[in-house]
């Protein structure tokens, strides 16, 4: 419910700075509203006056700014009756929506009465050891690829640089796997690592793309993030990407930093 509770005051947010768009807009607006006909495939556009004879006149071609304040004074009007009844709405269960969320019930309770109960929902803890748990096929390695890179958990990576991010997460405490295979839209990715957030209890993913410096590699890297992205996965919500070349190698203080972003909202 907490998680609710702050996306609707983001979107309470988000709502309060169009209207300020609409209000000031709205203070003096054109007289009229617009009116569209057409005939024989040719658009025209006149205003009809807000008095009680509700005159029509005609508006021509060259008076572009006059068709689009009127529109906009009608997409406004109509935009500004949505976001009061929005803010309204959200400000009902902002009022009525309890505080917290079911978690608390349940850490709340005396330790001697927790272990009798089976709460709703798995805490934490035990939602990370159910997804640790889970066993799944990864991207095999050819039987020529001599490179021997391997994790303090012992696993084997593709390179040094995976080795370093694959170690700085098991330093962190923080769950990740490996290649874990991801079907999005019907396709098959394999995000380098893909890292459970375990407070929001959502799948992120890191990539890392080690040879910048390479216009190829460059082109296909694009190409590689607009793939993530078309599949709604968006480069800083749900995925966070690495970069390197041979003069700037990764910085394990970047990466740190950038694990603390991926976990913080």
């Amino acid at each position: 419910m907490e998680t609710i509770r702050k996306e609707l005051e983001k979107e309470k947010t988000q709502l309060e700075d169009w209207r300020k768009i609409t209000k000031k807009f709205l203070i003096k607006p054109p007289e009229g509203t617009l009116k569209v006909s057409t005939s024989d495939g040719r658009v025209a556009f006149y205003s009809r006056s807000e008095d009680p004879d509700h005159k029509v006149t005609y508006i021509p071609r060259s008076n572009q700014s006059l068709k689009e304040a009127l529109a906009q004074k009608e997409y406004y009007l109509k935009a500004d009756r949505y976001i009061e009844k929005a803010i309204n709405a959200i400000d009902y269960f902002l009022r009525h929506c309890p505080d917290g969320n079911i978690d608390d019930i349940y850490e709340g309770m005396h330790p001697a009465k927790m272990a009798l109960v089976v709460p709703l929902r798995p805490t934490d803890e035990e939602f990370e050891a159910e997804w640790v748990r889970e066993e799944y096929e990864g991207l095999a390695f050819w039987d020529d690829d001599r490179s021997n890179f391997y994790t303090d958990r012992g696993e084997r990576v593709r390179s040094k640089s995976e080795v370093i991010i694959a170690n700085t997460l098991h330093s962190l405490n923080i769950p990740y796997k490996y290649e874990k295979p991801l079907i999005i839209g019907g396709t098959k990715l394999h995000p380098d690592f893909t890292i459970l957030d375990v407070r929001n209890r959502k799948e992120k993913y890191l990539e890392h793309f080690g040879m910048m410096g390479e216009p190829g590699y460059a082109v296909n890297t694009a190409d590689k993030i607009r793939l993530f992205e078309s599949k709604g996965l968006y480069l800083g919500e749900s995925l966070f990407c690495t970069f390197e070349t041979e003069r700037h190698p990764l910085d394990t203080r970047e990466l740190k930093a950038l694990v603390g972003r991926m976990l913080k909202n």
